[in-house]
């Protein structure tokens, strides 16, 4: 048993003992604003580690578990659920159903894009300045890089997806 957890262990901690890579390195555009950099070192704003320890007081940017597909349609399938639940007990008015649905809909064109897989995760872990109610991973397929943000509590989706391309 003392043999399963040293393992256990151990292979935890590769997933954390990794250089980024390479397909990530760039500068990636989400659409007419705004960008992402992605170095070797850095990951946005956020340093890149090999190797996560407990003591952190900056962001810090490593590969932390994997996402799929189908993962990624649950959550917008909840969220058009959580809509047409919002919109009949009166939580939301019909104009701002209109618009969260409108979201949901490119956000679900977005999706069909993505392959049939799982994919490893870029988390951005920010520390003792993280928001407890939610955060974003990103992920990369074909020649895309994906953040995915997950925001809890409150009126309104909580699932979105951006699409960004190398420059």
């Amino acid at each position: 048993m003392k043999y399963l957890i040293v393992l256990s262990l151990l292979i935890s901690n590769l997933a954390y003992s990794q250089a980024i890579n390479e397909r990530w390195v760039g500068v990636w555009i989400p659409g007419a604003t705004g960008k992402l950099t992605i170095s070797p070192t850095k990951f946005g704003d956020c340093q890149w580690v090999n190797k996560v320890t407990s003591a952190q007081k900056k962001c810090l940017a490593y590969y932390n578990g994997k996402i799929s597909k189908k993962q990624l349609l649950d959550d917008l399938n909840n969220d058009l659920k959580n809509l047409s639940v919002w919109l009949k007990e009166k939580s939301i008015t019909a104009a701002d159903h209109q618009k969260m649905k409108a979201a949901s809909e490119s956000y679900k064109k977005i999706l069909d894009d993505i392959s049939d897989d799982t994919f490893r995760m870029v988390f951005l872990d920010y520390g003792e300045m993280a928001n407890p109610d939610g955060g974003s991973v990103f992920f990369l397929d074909k020649d895309f890089v994906y953040e995915t943000s997950h925001v809890e509590g409150g009126l309104g989706p909580s699932f979105s997806i951006t699409k960004y391309r190398k420059q």
